[in-house]
């Protein structure tokens, strides 16, 4: 079977390139006024879990949320 050649290089499409741009994220739209990327990080079990509880003590629904307003100051972490 052949394989179908396409005018544009796969993610280049004008159609999905302006879907992206109004959306960061599953369609949901730009809450911070800039796209969200995909990041990777490396924690024990015990960190992970110890995020996650807080996240949701402080009212999260999201650890993606949380650890953003944290990045940007607006929640506070003391010990």
């Amino acid at each position: 079977m052949e394989k179908k050649q396409t005018k544009y290089a796969r993610g280049k499409h004008p159609n999905s390139l302006a879907s992206l741009k109004k959306s960061s994220h599953s369609g949901r739209p730009c809450q911070f006024n800039a796209p969200k990327k995909t990041r990777s990080i490396t924690m024990t079990d015990e960190g992970w879990e110890g995020v996650k509880l807080a996240a949701k003590e402080n009212g999260f629904k999201t650890l993606s949320e949380f650890l953003e307003r944290v990045g940007r100051g607006e929640v506070k972490i003391s010990a």
